[in-house]
């Protein structure tokens, strides 16, 4: 008689407030669960474990790491920053790095090098695959890996931020694919204050890689800035930076995001097995 259940271990990760469950799949025993309904009921709050994706670590025929990501709706997602500076740490956890070793793993926007700094700390190559679109005197738009709109304004807005994030997130412009929406204000020592809604969650998340990657850039072009950048930026969960080159062409290189990852617990649950649903 077969199994009814199959259990799996996993690491509750966040980076900056932003949470995922991560899973050593290197085995593949996961990939008969890898259901848009099986992974929005894993990262469900309050019914679920609770998160804002999940992340599959899985090897190549020839060992190169993978990290398969997962909105919280389940569906299959863009990179995601964070999520990839957790993975980094879980990577390590698993013995497969040390500290201060670099790591090259493939993501779904390509290849990324990671690195673990120190205990918390973790920095990873971000891609920037499209030139910046300045739509207004106060909003642009960056592919960091993960579509951006970034709204630009003299504060933050105060309470919540849903109604006008929405209004783009849905607008007839990003209907097709969606857009993660950002809002973005500047401190008098030019550090950034950062909200952001991400599509996918369908909410405001603490932090988001991609989306404080996208404000650093924009931040640069509007000012003009040539050289070496680093651009430190609030989010609600921590700070992090962003680091990269920008020639006076306004090319990019060598577009790096730094910030903390930090293993939160470790438990196992058990899953139906899909083979009961089955005819």
């Amino acid at each position: 008689m077969s199994q009814t259940t199959s259990a799996f271990d996993f690491v509750k990760y966040h980076g900056a407030g932003n949470d995922f469950i991560c899973i050593d799949d290197r085995s593949l025993a996961f990939a008969p669960f890898e259901t848009q309904s099986q992974i929005a009921n894993l990262c469900r709050r309050h019914l679920g474990i609770g998160a804002d994706g999940l992340i599959l670590l899985r090897s190549e025929a020839d060992q190169q790491l993978r990290m398969v990501y997962y909105n919280a709706d389940g569906a299959p997602s863009s990179f995601c920053g964070n999520g990839s500076r957790c993975f980094i740490h879980f990577a390590h956890r698993l013995g497969l790095i040390e500290t201060d070793q670099s790591l090259t793993f493939a993501a779904a926007d390509g290849m990324h090098i990671g690195r673990m700094i120190s205990k918390e700390t973790i920095e990873v190559s971000m891609h920037v695959s499209a030139d910046l679109k300045q739509l207004s005197i106060t909003d642009d738009f960056v592919d960091t890996g993960s579509p951006h709109f970034i709204r630009w304004s003299e504060v933050l807005p105060k309470g919540e931020i849903l109604t006008a994030a929405k209004e783009v997130r849905y607008s007839q412009a990003f209907a097709k694919t969606g857009v993660n929406v950002n809002f973005v204000s500047i401190r008098p020592n030019e550090s950034l204050d950062i909200r952001t809604y991400e599509r996918g969650v369908e909410d405001e998340t603490l932090a988001c890689g991609t989306g404080i990657t996208a404000a650093a850039i924009s931040f640069a072009e509007r000012r003009g800035m040539v050289g070496n950048i680093e651009v430190p930026v609030q989010a609600i969960g921590g700070n992090l930076k962003v680091r990269f080159e920008r020639k006076a062409s306004g090319q990019l290189e060598n577009v790096t995001l730094i910030g903390p990852a930090k293993a939160v617990f470790t438990a196992s649950i058990e899953l139906p097995n899909p083979a009961q649903f089955a005819n």
